[in-house]
């Protein structure tokens, strides 16, 4: 939480937390919000608020232990953060077409007027060929581009 505070983050997506449950915890300076798995400490997504995002935040859902979504008000604008920690390329199919499916359905299920926005970790490749996103990745990929990339 302290890199939090040094960098003055307000909210943060935390993916692989392996907390059982869901619910919410306290630290000094952070609320954490959080989805996980009822009986095995395994996956988990998250949610790191400072004080100021907290008192914008006007409700949170969370949909399983790969997906949290959170909506907040402010004087500017109204806001959905859903979190992810997508499953690996190794993992069958049926899964993953799952997690997107679900993903999908929480998008969509957006306030028409928000700004939405998907943080955490897709667990994609992306390869160092930009030729397909080159205003995006630029020169900064390594390796090569997989299914979830």
């Amino acid at each position: 939480m302290r890199t939090l505070d040094k960098f003055r983050i307000d909210i943060a997506g935390l993916s692989e937390t392996r907390l059982t449950g869901f619910g919410t915890l306290n630290s000094e300076t952070y609320h954490i919000l959080y989805s996980g798995l009822e009986t095995r400490k395994e996956a988990g997504v998250g949610m790191a608020l400072s004080s100021r995002a907290k008192k914008c935040l006007v409700d949170w859902e969370p949909i399983n232990e790969r997906i949290l979504r959170a909506r907040f008000v402010t004087s500017q604008a109204k806001l959905t953060v859903i979190v992810v920690y997508a499953p690996t390329n190794d993992t069958v199919d049926q899964t993953k077409d799952d997690f997107y499916r679900v993903l999908s359905n929480v998008v969509a299920k957006a306030h028409r007027h928000d700004i939405v926005t998907l943080c955490g970790d897709f667990n994609a490749k992306v390869g160092s060929d930009a030729s397909y996103a080159p205003a995006i990745l630029g020169r900064h990929g390594l390796g090569e581009i997989n299914d979830n990339g």
